[in-house]
């Protein structure tokens, strides 16, 4: 297979464009990126940002209804959908190529013309409150929610996406209006486009259906309070048969050095079949179906979080090994452990391919560091992390002040696993 090719260009409008070429591929993905995400909503619209995500999709100025813009893309086997993080949000729309023109045209009517009609605002209210209802009731999306509201009090990145049943039954379409007209606009957006399609064709398409697009681009985002000195617990009390927990670590944000360091670091640490977290707390100490670590990097902080769920009378259990395993992460890695790593994780990259996973790439790429890379520039990077640079980042973020436990489910031995952090 012939290598991806990336192009960027930037409309007059200010809209910034990378295409990707893949010749051998019959589809075309066309992915949409905006600053601003639920950090850019107001405390009082908390949720503005994912309810203008479901708002738009309910009718366009040429697709009027939900169903029209469904068949829009649907009739030729196509697909659109979106999300909404905590800096930005997506649009995405896949397809065959050949219908490239019309799939561009959509997604333009999505963000530039949405109809926001009242009555259907209504209708789609009720469905993301019981949106909301399902994150409350899945005590990992909650364990996850009440660790981010412990680091960051009184902040968007302190708060559920979705925002509270209070804002959503207050948000108006005028408040929705508002929030599009602030972050819809083409000097705030990157279109990413991966297709076999010649890039003159692309170029075209993509100034044909949003070169009349204009706007400023967002400011900058509120900066995040400092998180309190660990190690701190949030606890979520309620009956079952699990306790669900997370424990958390402030990283560097995605503007610092050293991120491919810490993708190694917190693979190392849990994922994988062969990760220390997973053969110590599944494999040795049968506490646990499965323990992860995710990484989520902003332009201003990181977290990086170990997940697992435990019978309740085991959650010391779990948080002691956990902590043990840190505590000798700090102290040694081996040569050949992270050569391992650094090996699954190239092989991934090696395994990635596809028009949606280039969109994405290229795309959050371009809107993260203002200029896609490669995936072989992303193997380069892994390569060249070394077991010393791993330590000294556990040795500067794996400490008693920095290790924060939240923990959702009954909660008898919380203050027990508490103190255990005290001793990492």
């Amino acid at each position: 297979m012939s290598p991806a090719r990336y192009s960027r260009h930037r409309l007059a409008n200010g809209l910034r464009l990378v295409t990707c070429t893949l010749q051998e591929s019959r589809a075309v993905s066309i992915r949409a990126y905006l600053d601003g995400g639920s950090r850019a909503e107001p405390d009082d619209r908390a949720g503005a940002a994912h309810f203008l995500e479901h708002a738009v999709f309910k009718g366009t100025r040429r697709w009027p209804s939900a169903r029209q813009i469904g068949l829009a893309t649907e009739r030729f086997g196509g697909s659109a959908d979106a999300f909404t993080d905590k800096d930005h949000s997506g649009f995405v729309i896949h397809g065959p190529a050949v219908h490239f023109a019309l799939f561009a045209e959509v997604l333009a009517d999505l963000l530039i013309a949405p109809l926001l009609d009242p009555g259907e605002i209504e209708r789609e209210r009720a469905v993301i409150a019981e949106e909301l209802r399902a994150c409350r009731d899945d005590a990992d999306d909650l364990a996850k929610t009440q660790l981010e509201r412990l680091l960051w009090p009184r902040h968007p990145l302190g708060r559920e996406i979705l925002g509270t049943q209070a804002t959503i039954r207050s948000l108006t379409a005028d408040d929705l209006d508002r929030y599009r007209q602030l972050v819809f606009s083409a000097a705030n957006t990157v279109i990413s486009v991966a297709s076999p399609l010649p890039t003159e064709e692309i170029v075209r398409g993509i100034e044909i259906a949003f070169g009349a697009w204009s706007g400023d681009p967002i400011g900058p985002s509120r900066p995040p309070p400092a998180p309190p000195i660990g190690p701190a617990t949030i606890v979520e009390s309620r009956r079952g048969e699990q306790a669900r927990f997370r424990i958390g670590f402030i990283v560097p944000s995605r503007a610092e050095p050293g991120r491919h360091t810490l993708d190694v670091l917190t693979t190392c640490l849990a994922g994988p079949a062969t990760s220390r977290l997973e053969l110590k707390l599944r494999e040795e100490l049968g506490l646990v179906y499965d323990v992860t670590a995710s990484l989520e990097q902003y332009v201003d902080t990181g977290l990086l979080t170990i997940v697992a769920g435990v019978h309740p009378d085991r959650l010391t259990d779990a948080v002691r090994a956990i902590v043990e395993e840190l505590r000798a992460m700090r102290g040694s890695i081996g040569i050949e452990e992270a050569a391992s790593t650094r090996d699954y994780l190239i092989g991934r990259w090696l395994c990635a391919e596809g028009t949606d996973f280039h969109a994405s790439f290229a795309g959050r790429d371009e809107q993260v560091f203002g200029c896609p890379t490669t995936v072989d520039a992303e193997i380069d990077a892994l390569r060249a992390v070394t077991v010393e640079e791993m330590i000294e980042l556990a040795h500067r973020t794996m400490v008693p002040a920095n290790c924060y436990l939240s923990v959702v489910g009954p909660s008898s031995s919380v203050r027990t696993a508490r103190r255990i952090l005290d001793d990492l």
